[in-house]
């Protein structure tokens, strides 16, 4: 089932903040484990800031989604519940929402790419991320 968050508990906060430092370090082996931990209170405090939608599954979440206006901040699902269509679910109940979504995902993340890519999004720009100095695309998805 997905919910999109209104308020959110410190239990909620925990639950996403573990999906989303474990996720990261799985999906990103080559970037250092210590960026995204050094990162972890920025994005704590960003969170509640932003639109979240979360898949629970016997009242645990075990993904979500984060949208910053049409700015997908990430889709983050528990290791062990991944290539479920989980994903895909949370996209799709953001593309209900807007018209047009953007995002960002680095070149070496391939599955990441091939998802975005399988649910109708292109190519906008390439550079490279300053912080990690990886390459990385600046996605576009068009309500047609």
């Amino acid at each position: 089932m997905i919910k999109k968050l209104t308020k959110i508990s410190t239990h909620q906060l925990d639950q996403i903040m573990n999906i989303w430092l474990h996720s990261n370090i799985e999906a990103h082996s080559f970037i250092s484990r210590d960026y995204w931990v050094g990162n972890y209170n920025l994005v704590e405090k960003m969170l509640p800031k932003s639109d979240i939608y979360v898949y629970y599954q016997n009242d645990e979440i075990i993904g979500f989604l984060g949208l910053d206006n049409n700015y997908i901040a990430g889709i983050f699902v528990k290791k062990e519940s991944r290539n479920k269509g989980i994903g895909r679910e949370l996209l799709n109940e953001a593309k209900k929402e807007k018209n047009e979504l953007t995002l960002s995902v680095y070149e070496k993340n391939d599955k990441a790419m091939k998802f975005y890519m399988r649910n109708d999004f292109v190519v906008k720009s390439k550079y490279t991320e300053k912080e990690t100095e990886q390459v990385s695309y600046d996605l576009f998805w068009k309500n047609a």
